[in-house]
This record gives C-alpha cells, structure tokens and sequence, in this order.
C-alpha cells in the first residue's frame, strides 16, 4: 500500500477501541435500548468509522477516493482519526450531560395514538397519502418507466444538483408517506390496515429504486416498535434478521436501481441478479455506501491543508432552500463559501457529520455539534418517555429514524426530512385532535 494506506488499518483498530469502551458504558452500564437515539449513533459509527477503514486497509481501497482524487498521507490519517474519535467522545459527553438516570435507562412504555375526532383523522391521512403519491409520481414516474428519476437536474458552479422543470415542493410531497406509515401503526384501529399500507409503500419504493431511506425509516420504526410493544430492552433475533434480509434488499437495490423492474420483466432471475450484485460488491457488501470515513478524510483534509473554513455559511441553505425558483431563478443549491470542488470532484458528496462540523472553524466547532448532537439524542428520548405531547412523540420517532441522514449529511439535510414529517404529521393531528396513551413501564 501506498500514501499512507499502512496506516489506515492502525486508526481502525484505535476507533475500534474507543468505540467500544463507550458502547460498554452506554449499552453495559446505562444499558440503552435498541430504540435510544444514541444506540444508532454508535451503530452507525461502527460502520462508517470502525469498519470502513480495515476495509480500505484490507485491500479493496477507496473508489471514493479515487473519484475524488484524494490520496492522503500520514498526516490525513491523523487528522480522520481525531476527527473520528473526539467527535464520538463529544457526542458521548453530550448524551451523559442529558441522561440524568444513575442507574440504567428506563425503556419506553408502550405507547398508542388516541384520536378524538376519527374522520377528520382518516380524512387528513387520505389526503396526505394522495399527496405523497402525487410527489411519488412527480418524482420517479413522470418521465416513464424506464427512469429511476422522472425529473432533470443541473450541476451548478459549485456542483450542486438542482431541479430542472418540477418544484422541490412537488417532489417533496413524497416525504409524507414515511410519517403517514408509522401514523397508521401507532393508532390501533388502523394497525391491520397499516401492514398492507407499509407492503404497498415498500413495493413501490423497490419498483421506484430511489430514495432508498424512505423505506429503511419506515422498516426500522416498525423494527423498534416491536421492542418497545414486546418490553425488549435489545434486539429479538427474528426482526433482526428480517432487518438484515431488507438491508441486503437496499444494497441490491443501490447496485441495480432497476433490480425489482428486471425481476418483475422476466429479465433476470433471482440468482442472476444475486450473482452481478455479489461480484459488483465484492468486500463491500451491505457497507458499499456507508463510505464515512473516505467522505469525511477527504473533507476534512481539503479544509484543514488550505485553512478554508466555512464559518457556518452552509447552514445559510436553511434559510435559501424554502424560497421558490420562480422567485430566485439562480437560487444557489449550496450556501458554504467552501466549495470543495476546488480540491477535488466532491460533487454530488456528502460530508459526514463530524467534517461537516470541522469545516466550521477547526476542532471547536467539531466538539460542539457533536456534542449537541449527543445532547439531543438524550433529550428527545427521555421527553418521548416521560411527557405527554403527542407531537413531542411523533418527533421523537421522527428524530430517530432520520439519525443515519444527520451523521451522514450533517446538520442542514436533515431538517428537510424533519419538516416535511412534521408538517405531516401536525396537520394529522390537529385534524383528529390525537393525544397519546401509555401503558404500563417497565424496568
């Protein structure tokens, strides 16, 4: 191996190890729940960070990086490995700051939807399902079978990717069908008709082969309802291998995004497409597209070599994103005054929550964020257990679900995925007037 590739495997092994004296803490000592916010942090920490380098070092190398035209040296690989480990440890003093209980984290109660107006209810949900469907259509299907995406899009000067011809408030729609599935399963006299409701979104999303996250979400909420229904404090083995069944499914479907339409056409067996999608992966198998380490590496090492920090100016996009094209016709996607494309061909790239932190201005702002993170990820778990806000319930399932899109992309993609689901799901519950039921709790 070459420019610096001997080292990799060595920061794998310290991540290793700093990861999993604080896995022992928080799933030994506090014993957090499979459904804990922060369990999925370190869950996805594993992979992105833990994982990920022994398999660079291994052999297979990073096409990331060689997309990007990055090749690091010691100093890179020191650099991602502080920025690895003090974003955890910063993380994990946030979520310590806000876990108050000596002992162990109480599991969430059993939890249910009570509706006092049911027809406004099922009326509000109708008309969010035909508005997800429109997005849907809007999204994948205008331009006809044969597209992954129905839309066009066009590669600004700073390389982000926006709409050509369809609003984003159009294409947005579709993230109401996510919050609609687990609505419908949390009220109890929807729940048998939700299982057919969730098989049709999930087929569709197959058929569609984009925008893989909205099934996972749905999937991993019914996932964790499951324990917290059955009182279990951490995984059953049947839902998680059903889980690892459909995390196969989402790869296959990365691989080929026509996979499920092949299928479906008589065009590839089963075996077929196993065989292509298992020579295509090779050693990345289930963790081709968790390439945190590669993403955050090369981001990091471009702002820190050129002292080119953003200041905050990405979460600017907070403010932009909502204003119609119509409106501002060369809107920019982007609000960093970092643009790495100057570095390297990042376009299209996320971060990772920890470079995208870092960018800001160096190793305070990374020990900030991550540590706000962790904060929340307490926070919100421990306001769902104890208060009686319906909506301060639904936000933690919403919070939950989207934890791998706030490690993944940072702090401004996320809230695009938090907004829409609560809009969605505000406008359910005040339609129905719905407040929570809790059953009993348990130790």
């Amino acid at each position: 191996m070459t420019g610096g590739y001997e080292h990799v495997a060595l920061t794998g092994i310290a991540n290793f190890t700093v990861w999993a004296a604080v896995s022992f803490y928080v799933l030994g000592v506090k014993r957090a729940p499979i459904y804990h916010p922060f369990t999925i942090y370190l869950a996805y920490h594993f992979v992105g960070f833990v994982l990920r380098p022994f398999s660079i070092a291994a052999g297979e190398g990073s096409h990331l990086w060689e997309r990007i035209g990055f090749l690091p040296d010691n100093s890179d690989i020191l650099l991602t490995l502080g920025l690895a480990n003090i974003g955890l440890l910063s993380a994990f003093i946030g979520f310590l700051a806000l876990t108050p209980e000596r002992g162990a984290i109480p599991k969430m109660p059993k939890t249910e939807l009570t509706v006092q107006r049911p027809v406004l209810f099922v009326a509000a949900l109708v008309a969010l399902t035909v508005l997800g469907y429109y997005g849907t259509y809007k999204s994948f299907f205008g331009a006809g079978l044969e597209s992954v995406l129905a839309h066009e899009t066009a590669v600004d000067a700073a390389g982000g990717r926006r709409l050509v011809g369809v609003s984003g408030y159009q294409t947005a729609l579709a993230e109401f069908l996510p919050i609609v599935c687990l609505i419908l399963f949390l009220y109890k006299p929807t729940r048998t008709f939700s299982y057919a409701f969730i098989a049709a979104f999930v087929a569709v999303r197959f058929f569609a082969g984009a925008q893989r996250l909205s099934f996972v979400v749905v999937i991993a909420a019914l996932f964790f309802l499951y324990h917290i229904n059955k009182g279990l404090r951490y995984p059953a083995a049947a839902p998680l291998a059903a889980l690892l069944i459909l995390g196969v499914a989402f790869d296959v479907i990365g691989y080929d995004r026509m996979a499920f339409r092949s299928l479906l056409a008589g065009e590839h067996s089963v075996e077929e497409l196993m065989s292509g999608y298992a020579h295509a992966r090779g050693g990345r198998v289930l963790t081709s597209d968790i390439a945190e380490y590669d993403a955050a590496a090369a981001t990091a090492s471009a702002v820190a070599r050129n002292a080119d920090y953003s200041y905050g100016t990405q979460y600017l996009r907070l403010f932009v994103w909502p204003i119609p094209r119509r409106f501002w016709p060369d809107k920019p996607v982007y609000t960093s005054r970092v643009d790495l494309n100057e570095y390297g061909d990042f376009r299209y790239l996320t971060t990772s929550l920890y470079a995208d932190a870092f960018m800001n201005f160096g190793w305070l702002s990374l020990v900030l964020i991550a540590g706000a993170v962790g904060a929340m990820s307490a926070w919100v778990y421990r306001a769902a257990r104890t208060g009686d806000s319906a909506y301060l319930f639904i936000f933690f399932w919403v919070f939950l679900i989207y934890m791998k899109t706030i490690l993944r992309d940072g702090g401004v993609t996320v809230v695009y995925f938090w907004g829409f689901s609560m809009v969605a799901a505000a406008l359910a519950f005040a339609a129905g007037g719905v407040r929570i039921w809790r059953g009993q709790a348990t130790s």
